[in-house]
């Protein structure tokens, strides 16, 4: 799910169309989610190969998305994106956003209860 949150770059389309998105705000959207990606990417990469550094760079990637989410959700409420939002931004703000938030949920949940846990 968070691999794929390169589809924030569709924000730069959608305000050429006419989303009324601040340049600000769309700036700080568009690095959140990309490092997010990557970070989430290579979580990924460290669970599957089972490196040392695996769990301390998945909570690198909880506080980094926790602060993108946060940040992007008071900016967007702030601006007031969701009532002018149609189309591909109205599917990613309504279905993708949650999501986001639900499986990030779902991770600290397994973070927490399978701490103790190697990975091996």
């Amino acid at each position: 799910m968070h691999a794929f949150r390169h589809v924030a770059l569709q924000i730069l389309s959608a305000q050429k169309s006419g989303f009324a998105v601040s340049d600000a705000l769309r700036d700080r959207i568009l690095y959140g989610d990309v490092v997010g990606m990557v970070l989430a990417v290579l979580a990924i990469f460290a669970i599957r190969t089972r490196a040392r550094y695996a769990v301390p760079l998945v909570w690198l990637f909880v506080a980094a998305t926790i602060l993108d989410l946060v940040d992007s959700m008071v900016g967007g409420v702030r601006e007031g994106l969701l009532g002018q939002a149609s189309g591909v931004t109205w599917l990613i703000l309504t279905f993708y956003v949650p999501l986001l938030w639900t499986s990030l949920g779902l991770i600290v949940w397994q973070l927490l209860r399978r701490r103790l846990e190697p990975l091996d």
